[in-house]
């Protein structure tokens, strides 16, 4: 500013002498210096303001290097720390990864004399009988296993040793307009190594070490023995319970589970839920196994299902009459054209949609605009259960 006033009074006093020599002053020389003389004055003040323009651009300059520097320094000190952390974490990975393998190794080792009986016992069905198809009669599917199964009944069963060490949660599935539990979902978890292992991680580790059939098993003699202490209070009331492709895809266990839910008058309240990925990698015999379960009458769910590729038809051949979606299918957003376009042709088919993993209430209106069912933290957690099934006495421990 300083620099601006000295040139504009420079300018002024430059015209002022200008307009005196055209008005026909006297000292016409002394006006003509004056005039150069507030020429060469804001000449000067325009060096200096164009300096000290300089000046201010070299300061901001400089200061900018500062900032950048201090920032250079700051991120160089963070990516430190990262890599610290990241360093960490591996260790730490590893450390998990060598006490799960520890681990899988001594469920390995607990089960291998359970699993020769399971292979006894199919070397026996091929012996004493033709293979199992889908279309084979209810009764035969029943003396079957027993036949089977009637034979192991004098060994010790050595599964108990690994039931007693699986813990049982239920996960209420949720009627959205009563809130109301109008279902359970079934959850198992276990120790190994101090550590509890769950969901699909505990699933895993069964299917690596080859016993993620007599996980089911347990599971659904659990389920069974559930319902009938449940069912006095909602006699509608179902359970859903996770079954594997290794389940399927093995005869004797399909026998098994086939004499199991056959003997139990809470088999109408037991939902097989699969997961609509493993459908794709079923071989010939996993779906011969899926067919037989269905021809017997035993009802489906198809869980995290992609609603682009499903076939109402074909659910209605497999028996299946729930429909799973993960909350994150909705992104936070409302219902698609196309979801609510399939929920209205799903009702039509009598096929309900339970959506699983709800975590955020913001997102209960969106869900009701397609499903009346959902679960998650968003609705209560998975809570445990006590035992309520003996394993080396099924229905024994139903009847009492």
């Amino acid at each position: 500013m300083p620099y601006l006033l000295g040139f504009s009074l420079a300018v002024a006093g430059a015209f002022g002498a200008i307009a005196y020599l055209f008005g026909g002053g006297q000292q016409q020389m002394v006006a003509l210096a004056v005039g150069i003389g507030f020429l060469a004055f804001g000449q000067l003040f325009v060096l200096g303001m164009s300096f000290s323009g300089q000046d201010r651009a070299n300061f901001r300059l400089r200061k900018l290097a500062q900032d950048l520097a201090k920032v250079e320094v700051g991120t160089r000190t963070t990516f430190v720390n990262v890599f610290e952390q990241l360093a960490q974490l591996e260790a730490q990975t590893q450390q998990h990864s060598e006490k799960l393998i520890a681990g899988v190794e001594n469920i390995k080792s607990t089960f291998d004399d359970f699993k020769s009986q399971m292979h006894a016992g199919a070397a026996n069905l091929v012996g004493t009988g033709p293979k199992v198809v889908s279309s084979a009669p209810k009764a035969e599917v029943g003396a079957a296993a027993a036949s089977v199964f009637g034979e192991q009944a004098s060994k010790p069963d050595l599964a108990s040793s690994i039931a007693d060490q699986i813990h049982y949660y239920l996960e209420p599935l949720v009627d959205i307009p009563t809130r109301r539990t109008a279902h359970y979902r079934l959850h198992s978890s276990m120790t190994i190594e101090g550590e509890r292992v769950s969901g699909d991680t505990l699933f895993r580790v069964a299917a690596a070490v080859k016993v993620r059939p007599a996980l089911d098993r347990l599971a659904i003699e659990e389920a069974l023995g559930l319902l009938a202490r449940l069912r006095s209070r909602d006699e509608h009331l179902c359970i859903l319970v996770p079954l594997g492709a290794e389940t399927l895809q093995d005869d004797v266990s399909i026998l098994d589970l086939l004499a199991t839910i056959e003997a139990s008058p809470m088999a109408n309240g037991l939902i097989i839920e699969l997961q609509h990925v493993i459908l794709a990698g079923l071989g010939e015999q996993g779906l011969e196994g899926l067919a037989l379960l269905a021809t017997q009458g035993v009802v489906f769910a198809l869980s995290q299902a992609s609603i682009s590729g499903l076939d109402l038809e074909a659910m209605r051949l497999l028996n299946v009459k729930l429909v799973g979606i993960t909350a994150g299918y909705l992104g936070g957003r409302t219902a698609s054209e196309s979801l609510l376009g399939f929920a209205q042709m799903a009702r039509l088919a009598r096929v309900n949609i339970y959506v699983t993993e709800v975590a955020d209430a913001a997102t209960v209106p969106h869900i009701a605009a397609f499903s009346r069912l959902a679960c998650g933290l968003c609705f209560a957690a998975p809570r445990l259960v006590k035992r309520v099934t003996a394993l080396t006495n099924v229905d024994t421990a139903m009847a009492a």
